[in-house]
């Protein structure tokens, strides 16, 4: 998706039920300052290792959560194999 697409959504309006819900239970960890913010996810068949961080602003308020994801489909069927 593009930035376009994505910048003013929210994640149930960009993935289903099930994958938005796991995504903002993980932001919710990550803001509560209880988990250190990386994460596997299985989605339709791929598997991704997620990064997420809290982010603040120039005068130290938390604004929110970014992160990035990387598909590690491939790894995850050697490990299993």
């Amino acid at each position: 998706l593009a930035k376009e697409d994505l910048v003013g959504r929210t994640d149930y309006e960009i993935y289903d039920r099930l994958v938005a819900e796991r995504y903002t239970a993980t932001d919710r960890e990550v803001l509560s300052g209880k988990d250190r913010g990386i994460y596997v996810s299985h989605i339709d068949g791929s598997a991704f290792e997620e990064y997420k961080k809290t982010v603040y602003d120039r005068f130290g308020e938390l604004t929110g959560t970014m992160g990035y994801s990387k598909d590690i489909t491939q790894q995850e069927i050697i490990r299993v194999e």
